[in-house]
């Protein structure tokens, strides 16, 4: 059992490695973000939230690890209604790291640091105030270049722990995905914010929480369904006799075009080049 910055990690194998080691440097470079940013540290927000789907837990922790192809189909009603900006100005690359571990929805430096100051102008001074000094506590606490990412996206700690965190507005929010048999899972659902945010904005996370990736919101029952529907169609005779295609993305592996940023980066398709493969455009 280990202890990485509050959060404690245990296993049955007693030769296992040390988890900074499991976990990696690079994977910890973003990480850390999460863990340093909060002013008075993290804390739950609620108590965890527990249920089920009909699904193999696999294609959850996949989901979070880098599938960022699904999210203007699965999630485009979202985009359609006005209730996320533009694809385009939130995530750039996915990433995957050693031992299994990966990330997608990966912004650009800078530009989470812009989408939170502009939600900020949107919520008020307080909310303005509070991203200032988010940003100057990171400068303060990491790397000139992790302080300019500023915000992370959603990934997955190999095999069945994914996590979500966008800006500062957005809760650290944990998934467990727990194997009831074959093609059931029990997710366990924990979400953590900064203890000494303003009350607004802790509520502003909270319902952000409730309404995107919480068992009813938007984005959790989307997911829900494909799981369920992707595990319901493997158990079919033909589909059992056919494996997975992984190849999408081989061949086109590439370090980050700044060498100091950690991690093997791909990227992710934008809203243009998804809309042009849904209408058969070659623009």
């Amino acid at each position: 059992m280990e202890n990485y910055k509050g959060f404690i990690f245990a296993n049955w194998d007693e030769d296992a490695i040390p988890l900074v080691d499991y976990l990696g440097a690079d994977q910890l470079w973003y990480l850390d973000l999460a863990f340093e940013a909060p002013l008075g540290g993290l804390e739950v927000i609620g108590p965890t939230m527990k249920f089920r789907i009909k699904a193999n837990w696999k294609l959850a922790a996949e989901n979070f690890a880098g599938d960022d192809y699904h999210v203007l189909y699965t999630h485009g009603s979202a985009f359609q209604i006005g209730f996320l900006p533009d694809y385009d100005t939130l995530g750039d690359y996915i990433a995957y790291f050693g031992h299994g571990h990966g990330m997608g929805d990966i912004s650009k430096p800078g530009r989470a640091y812009q989408n939170d100051v502009g939600m900020a102008q949107f919520l008020g001074p307080e909310a303005i105030e509070y991203v200032n000094a988010v940003h100057e506590r990171l400068k303060a606490r990491v790397s000139p270049l992790q302080a300019e990412m500023h915000g992370l996206g959603q990934g997955n700690i190999f095999p069945n722990l994914s996590w979500i965190k966008f800006g500062v507005f957005h809760v650290f929010g944990l998934f467990q995905w727990h194997p009831r048999g074959p093609g059931e899972i029990e997710v366990w659902q924990t979400a953590l914010f900064d203890r000494d945010a303003p009350q607004s904005v802790k509520d502003f996370a909270r319902t952000q929480m409730s309404q995107e990736n919480a068992a009813a919101g938007i984005f959790g029952q989307d997911d829900g369904e494909n799981f369920e529907q992707i595990t319901e169609s493997a158990r079919g005779v033909v589909s059992q006799t056919r494996d997975f295609n992984y190849a999408m993305g081989l061949g086109h592996e590439a370090r980050s075009t700044r060498r100091d940023t950690p991690a093997i980066w791909g990227t992710i398709r934008s809203r243009t080049t998804a809309t042009s493969i849904a209408t058969g455009s070659n623009s």
